[in-house]
């Protein structure tokens, strides 16, 4: 059996990505390179596809897929988060340091769209932040739509909270963003929007 990634689909991939990738297609591989240290491989063996990363020679498995729909998408998204636009972190440091929630309250406000976190108030699909049991500390989480609390970190002070919650919730409006550009280039819809988170 050989991987079904036709020139259709490297064609959309690049579209997605927003660049040309240099690409080596086997049979049973394929192998994307992002410099002369780096690259990547997708193999096929046995209806189960592996992703490895090679560094300097050295290959370690990064995920398995075990479908073709499952593989062509998260092959997608992962491409696009190797090789396509980065998170812009511009205004990073008016994150650090912030001595209350009012402060990072603020701030958040101004850099960051609030569909994508909530404060004190759970929310689903969002970057959520809490009290946590020790006072003046805090957690932070990401709630799915089963309602279920993924932490992200748990009992952290002030100082570093809105850094965090910061990173997280630009990386969580960036997980949508990708999603949103793949449903449309390649025209198929993925179900579980939150696997990634």
């Amino acid at each position: 059996m050989s991987i079904n990634l036709d020139d259709e689909y490297l064609k959309k991939l690049e579209k997605y990505v927003g660049k040309k990738l240099d690409i080596i297609k086997e049979e049973n591989e394929i192998e994307f390179y992002e410099d002369v240290e780096i690259h990547y491989i997708l193999e096929e063996k046995d209806k189960i596809y592996s992703f490895y990363i090679v560094e300097r020679g050295k290959r370690s498995k990064l995920a398995e897929y075990f479908s073709e729909k499952e593989m062509k998408q998260e092959l997608a998204l992962t491409i696009k988060g190797l090789f396509g636009e980065k998170i812009d972190y511009n205004n990073l440091k008016r994150f650090r340091n912030i001595n209350s929630l009012d402060e990072g309250k603020k701030l958040m406000s101004i850099y960051v769209e609030s569909e994508y976190y909530s404060i004190m108030n759970p929310e689903i699909m969002k970057i959520n932040l809490e009290n946590a049991r020790e006072e003046y500390k805090y957690n932070i989480y990401f709630l799915n739509d089963n309602n279920e609390k993924k932490y992200i970190e748990k009992d952290i002070d002030i100082s570093f909270a809105f850094f965090r919650f910061y990173n997280e919730a630009r990386s969580l409006k960036r997980h949508f963003k990708i999603i949103k550009e793949y449903e449309m280039i390649f025209d198929d819809s993925i179900e579980n929007k939150n696997y990634m988170i």
